[in-house]
């Protein structure tokens, strides 16, 4: 053995040294055990970094070597020490191939506030609690203190029992208002659009509003139609009113379209001769434009020059 492998071997446990110096192993078993020693083995780990790494490298092919103590007693990879590419994903797990939720067209959000089953029979659980834990304690079976906290326990769940009640009511009656809305809203489209596409106006029209109305409530009253939307029960309605009544009648028809406006103009109200166009009884053609002013006299003469512009004055005394 040489000096470097007696450097080496003074490393080892007396047993692991009393090991490797048995003569049933050939130089050529000591020599590859040394290499696994020093580290030369090929793997190109060294024994300082057996422990920090054996967490990290994947499961071999080979059988495991056995764990020594140092090895032991190295803390274990945790998950996040992983590489995420080795993490696989699964389409369930990615958002983007999740399927999109659709409402339905008809759908309305409501507040749906449920009074719980129990309701009663845990009300009169309390009533006759507290019935019970008064006489206790005036028969002087309970302390003061003990008193004290089984009356509020008690008060506790009947104050959630109210609030139960309290939502369960607000619930229902914003339902009923949501319906009520939707209701009246889908008329009145319903009735615009009959009204556009065939003239019948169930507003007007009080014998086919008051079928129309009846009809629809027979179909409600029709447990199989529980399913049905608002706009079957009013399609439904005006087929049946409309094989009562039939079709308007083609005068309301025309009376409900706007009439186009005529182009032509009222010609009983223009002249019918020249005669009768404002101006026609003057003096006719006359000789230039200052013949008005040539037949005043006086002071009217004056104003009427005086009016006139330096322009007109100019061609007035030039006599054009």
């Amino acid at each position: 053995m040489s000096a470097d492998q007696a450097v080496d071997m003074s490393t080892l446990t007396p047993e692991e040294q009393a090991v490797l110096t048995e003569d049933e192993f050939s130089p050529e078993e000591l020599a590859a055990m040394q290499a696994v020693v020093d580290g030369k083995d090929g793997t190109g780990i060294d024994d300082d970094d057996a422990a920090g790494s054996a967490a990290a490298i994947p499961e071999a092919t080979e059988p495991a070597a056995e764990v020594t103590p140092a090895a032991a007693e190295a803390p274990a990879a945790t998950p996040a020490a992983t590489p995420a590419a080795a993490t696989p994903v699964t389409p369930a797990a990615t958002p983007a191939t999740e399927p999109k939720a659709e409402l339905p067209k008809d759908f309305a959000p409501q507040y749906v506030a449920n009074l719980p089953a129990d309701f009663a029979q845990r009300e009169a659980a309390i009533k006759t609690k507290s019935v019970e834990l008064a006489e206790k304690f005036r028969a002087g079976e309970l302390e003061f203190d003990a008193y004290r906290a089984e009356a509020e326990a008690l008060t506790a769940e009947r104050d959630s029992l109210l609030l139960a009640r309290a939502k369960a009511e607000i619930s229902t009656e914003m339902r009923a208002q949501t319906t009520e809305q939707q209701w009246a809203h889908t008329v009145q489209a319903f009735k615009a659009t009959v009204k556009n596409t065939s003239g019948i106006d169930y507003d007007t029209d009080a014998a086919r509003g008051t079928d129309l109305d009846t009809v629809v409530r027979a179909l409600a009253s029709n447990p199989a139609n529980g399913q049905r939307s608002m706009d079957w029960f009013l399609n439904e309605a005006h087929r049946v009113v409309s094989a009562m009544h039939g079709d308007p009648a083609p005068a309301k028809l025309a009376a409900a379209a706007k009439p186009a406006a005529s182009r032509v103009p009222p010609l009983a109200e223009q002249p019918k001769t020249l005669a009768q166009v404002p101006g026609g009884a003057g003096p006719g053609d006359v000789g230039s434009a200052f013949a008005n002013i040539d037949g005043l006299e006086g002071d009217a003469l004056e104003a009427a020059i005086a009016r006139m512009t330096d322009a007109q004055r100019e061609q007035y005394l030039a006599g054009v």
